[in-house]
């Protein structure tokens, strides 16, 4: 071919029907559909994890639980990489998509070099800013939108705690009550005073024995003293061992186990909570102010030091206190039937109570935060509950709690039972209700009794437990730690992201019936652009160099220029090939 022919040919282009004709240079429908299967890949991934959020799948105990919660940096690296490349999968193949519709523009219609600008920053992710402001704020609103899918996808893939049920078959072993033990537990508290006379174990979680009242001294005393609180919410007591739980409002001697028996809380550190039903005794005590009916301090003045005793009707008593001189400060509390009698000697707001109660078999569930360590135990039942212990022998110890401390808990310069209960009836008068005075003084020691009574009965529980071994099993339900793959508005909103962009990208492709005459030339290629540029010919250059003569300006090569932006060009065919020229 001679030279003058090729000129000839150049400036002669054919139009764009010989382009969009011509398969030799039209892109092939296997490589334009590969460009969009990271958007497939993206989408199934987004569905299988939904998935597994839908059908609970769960990261449980085991080396990928362990190595995750240890490595909680270079776990979010890798969910920083992941969510990277599936968000570029996302928004590649939207890119592509601008790409494809330029180029079909470009060898069907004139375009401005603004548009082919606008198309070449939205297909190579850069921001040109010397786009006219209408394109430039496209531009700017797609970019925005490209920094979405990575950032729902790491919300999507990060590892998060969770708590669910566990499904396995756990028990724990609460305290039980028969005749094969009852030379154990059926003895009277002060049989057990010292270890000489009952059995009586010290380890490392706590000091077992069924006298409680010598043995768990500090814990009824404590619990008395704190039973109410100041603002009227819920107290919280200690657990009277070494296990560091508190219970959080009435026990109800409920819990014991708990720390002791409760085995599979050791054998899995994920376990963070459970609960389980237990029958104990639930108690409330109703005190009343009786002059008629009350106990008599009696003094022995032959006595040195002076010894005071408690009667009631002058019928059996026992020895309250011994002082060598000065005022004594004496509560002498006598256990009677069901309830209790005090008078006092230095408390006026102790003289003449009357207190009964009504102990009633309940089943309670038992709530355990192993985390918080707390418990709290809620009443569920008293519909035929089957008494915990048919001879009523261990709730009658633990009714007589008040009786027992005020013989133990008087010295020389105080009785540490008083003390106690005018503690808590101060805690209940700072208390806002409209109840009067008296009523509050009786309510004060009304819930001192309840918690004695209910740390009594933890005690002798929790010597049975250990002394006596023998117990029942209760089924227990627990929570566990696992780790799940992404929080659900995450999941849900990449899942229809993903979705939303596939069904856009499939529409265009039915719409464009799969981009029909898609030219091989891309024009964001730097090699396709010059070689296609300079097989147009001058023109370009030419209307260039006239435009801006016009204005009195030349051409600086600066993408900024106006003039040069608004020149139209075109994909034609020529026998020198696909080329860009001059509308």
């Amino acid at each position: 071919m001679s030279p003058k022919s090729k000129a000839e040919q150049s400036a002669n282009p054919g139009g764009p029907t010989d382009l969009i004709t011509n398969s030799v240079y039209l892109q092939s429908t296997f490589t334009k559909l590969l460009g969009f299967l990271p958007v497939v890949l993206s989408t199934v991934v987004s569905l299988v994890i939904l998935a597994s959020f839908r059908e609970d799948w769960r990261i449980r105990n085991g080396f990928y639980y362990d190595w995750i919660i240890k490595n909680r940096a270079p776990t979010q690296v890798i969910v920083q990489i992941l969510a990277g490349l599936l968000g570029l999968a996302l928004v590649s193949p939207l890119r592509l998509a601008s790409n494809y519709a330029a180029r079909r523009s470009l060898a069907r219609r004139p375009i401005s070099m603004d548009q082919l600008g606008l198309y070449s920053a939205l297909t190579t992710a850069q921001i040109n800013w010397s786009l006219p402001m209408s394109y430039l704020s496209a531009l700017l609103a797609f970019a925005a939108f490209a920094l979405l899918p990575q950032a729902l996808w790491a919300g999507a893939l990060t590892p998060v705690s969770v708590l669910v049920a566990d499904n396995r078959l756990l028990q724990i072993r609460v305290p039980a009550w028969s005749n094969d033990t009852r030379a154990l537990w059926s003895q009277n508290w002060y049989n057990y005073a010292n270890e000489a006379n009952g059995p009586s174990l010290q380890t490392n979680i706590g000091i077992f024995s069924y006298a409680v009242h010598t043995s768990r001294y500090s814990y009824l005393i404590n619990d008395g003293l704190t039973a109410s609180t100041l603002g009227g919410e819920p107290p919280a007591f200690a657990k009277s061992d070494n296990t560091n739980y508190t219970y959080h409002g009435r026990s109800y001697g409920a819990g014991s186990s708990v720390g002791l028996n409760d085995s599979f809380v050791n054998t899995d550190s994920h376990i963070t909570s459970y609960e389980y039903l237990e029958t104990a005794y639930q108690i409330k005590y109703n005190c009343i102010y009786n002059g008629s009916l009350y106990v008599t301090l009696d003094a022995r003045e032959d006595a040195a030091p002076v010894e005071y005793y408690a009667h009631w009707d002058l019928n059996g008593g026992y020895l309250t206190g011994s002082f060598w001189n000065g005022s004594p400060m004496i509560v002498a509390a006598m256990t009677v039937g069901n309830g209790f009698l005090i008078n006092a000697l230095g408390y006026s707001q102790l003289q003449n109570v009357s207190c009964t109660t009504k102990v009633v078999p309940t089943i309670f569930r038992v709530a355990v935060d192993v985390i918080q360590k707390s418990i709290t135990v809620t009443p569920v039942s008293q519909d035929s509950v089957k008494n915990v212990e048919q001879t009523n022998t261990v709730a009658a110890q633990s009714t007589d709690s008040m009786g027992s401390l005020s013989m133990i808990s008087t010295t020389s310069f105080t009785s540490l039972l008083g003390d106690m209960l005018v503690n808590n009836i101060f805690r209940v008068q700072q208390q806002n209700t409209n109840e009067t005075v008296e009523r509050k003084n009786l309510r004060g020691i009304e819930e001192s009794a309840n918690a004695i009574y209910d740390q009594a009965f933890i005690g002798a529980a929790s010597a049975q437990l250990v002394l006596a071994q023998e117990y029942s099993t209760q089924n227990v339900t627990a929570v566990v730690q696992v780790l799940a793959v992404g929080e659900a508005v995450y999941i849900y909103l990449v899942t229809a992201l993903n979705l939303l962009v596939l069904a856009g990208l499939s529409f265009e492709a039915f719409r464009t019936r799969l981009w029909l005459g898609l030219p091989k030339l891309d024009f964001v290629d730097t090699r396709s652009a010059v070689i296609a540029s300079s097989a147009g010919g001058i023109g370009v250059s030419e209307s260039v160099e006239q435009r801006l003569n016009a204005h009195g300006r030349t051409w600086d090569g600066a993408a900024g220029n106006r003039i040069a932006g608004k020149i139209k060009v075109m994909l034609t065919y020529g026998l020198a090939g696909p080329s860009i020229s001059l509308n």
